[in-house]
């Protein structure tokens, strides 16, 4: 299976969008300031966050009107209905491909609603929404007469404090070939649908002043945690167990010696002469964090002559953005490996690869993503298929 198609509607600048994927990776070019960002923002939002939330700035500017309109027919008398259709909603639509042919769905299953069995699409619905019962309290208080330009701003300025709190998301199973037949479902379904990876352009290489300079190290520890987990592959596991084990002969050394040495650095309570303390007595505990020791002890370095490795911020920034996106996207397959049950397609996003790259090695970088994918697949013990799709914007 694979997300054939997508779309967006009324999300900032992606007021009504649709966009169809290519198999493995999507390449989105347009100019700044087109809505590029905005659909890796309300992918994230809505795919990955457990309880997205949005503020009245996150509509297109085009929704604003119709809030008014919706206002308008609850002053006239409108049913409730017809009130709540008009107060805009915040859309993501993904048509899935599948095979008809394939026993198991797999996690596609419960999205499946349709009856005509030539039918090998199915549609699964997304929306940022005004919850069910709260249309009365999300436009009390408001003026019942029309809208002037003052009472517009105090209108909006209600709105912007109301929805984060009275809109939420649902979601639903569409039938592709009737749109009223649906099956709400809970979000659990969705994220064993659909895993999501977001590599963003701000990576934090440029400014080598920067306490986050290290982000190759921090990679490296979100690689480590991955393969710490219980349901990582067997071989990962067994390179954590090692470090742990490493560290664990290391802290045992410590508690040995130079805690008995750091100890004498310490002077008996008694020694003060305050009434009642000369009974206790201060230890020294010194502990060691693999996490820790990876995110903030733990430095990458790049070979150079005569044996002297260079800092990672010594690299060219082209060559160190590129290779932080090799080490995301190998943190991405082995977390898609360490799920305890596979989602059925994992889509990445890739946020301005061409940041600090010369075109020419854009263009190769786009080529390779498909190897690139399979190469990691082919580095597993199993061997298991990853059912990923890039989008690059």
């Amino acid at each position: 299976m694979r997300i054939h198609q997508v779309e967006i509607k009324n999300f900032r600048l992606l007021a009504d969008v649709e966009l169809v994927l290519e198999d493995q990776t999507t390449v989105i070019v347009g100019r700044n300031n087109s809505g590029k960002t905005s659909l890796s923002e309300v992918m994230r939002r809505l795919l990955s966050d457990g309880s997205a939330a949005f503020q009245l700035e996150d509509f297109s500017s085009a929704c604003y009107d119709h809030f008014c309109e919706a206002l308008q027919a609850l002053n006239q008398g409108a049913e409730e209905d017809a009130v709540r259709a008009l107060i805009p909603t915040i859309e993501l639509r993904l048509k899935f491909t599948y095979d008809p042919a394939q026993p198991q769905l797999g996690p596609l299953g419960p999205f499946v609603i349709d009856l005509d069995p030539a039918c090998a699409d199915a549609l699964v619905v997304v929306r940022y929404e005004l919850k069910d019962g709260q249309l009365a309290s999300f436009l009390d208080g408001q003026p019942k007469e029309a809208l002037t330009p003052e009472t517009r701003i105090a209108f909006f300025r209600a709105l912007r404090e109301r929805i984060p709190a009275e809109f939420n998301v649902k979601i639903w199973a569409e039938d592709p070939n009737d749109p009223d037949n649906r099956r709400q479902l809970p979000p659990s379904a969705l994220r064993g649908l659909v895993k999501t990876g977001f590599i963003n352009a701000q990576r934090g290489l440029d400014d080598v002043t920067s306490r986050e300079s290290d982000v190759l190290a921090k990679t490296v520890e979100g690689l480590f945690a991955t393969a710490s987990s219980a349901s990582a592959d067997a071989a990962d596991k067994q390179i954590a167990d090692a470090l742990k084990t490493a560290v664990q002969d290391i802290q045992i050394q410590i508690d040995e010696h130079f805690g008995g040495q750091l100890k004498s650095l310490i002077p008996a309570l008694q020694t003060f002469g305050y009434p009642g303390l000369g009974g206790q007595e201060l230890h020294t505990e010194t502990l060691l964090d693999v996490r820790k020791l990876l995110s903030n002890f733990t430095k990458v370095r790049y070979a150079s002559h005569s044996g002297i490795t260079l800092p990672e911020s010594y690299n060219g920034l082209g060559a160190r953005n590129l290779i932080f996106i090799l080490l995301q996207l190998a943190g991405f397959y082995k977390a898609f490996r360490a799920e305890t049950t596979e989602p059925g397609v994992h889509l990445i996003f890739i946020e301005e690869p061409e940041a600090h790259l010369h075109p020419q090695m854009q263009e190769v970088f786009i080529r390779q993503l498909a190897k690139i994918a399979q190469q990691l697949v082919d580095g597993a013990q199993d061997k298991r298929p990853w059912p990923v799709q890039f989008v690059v914007c």
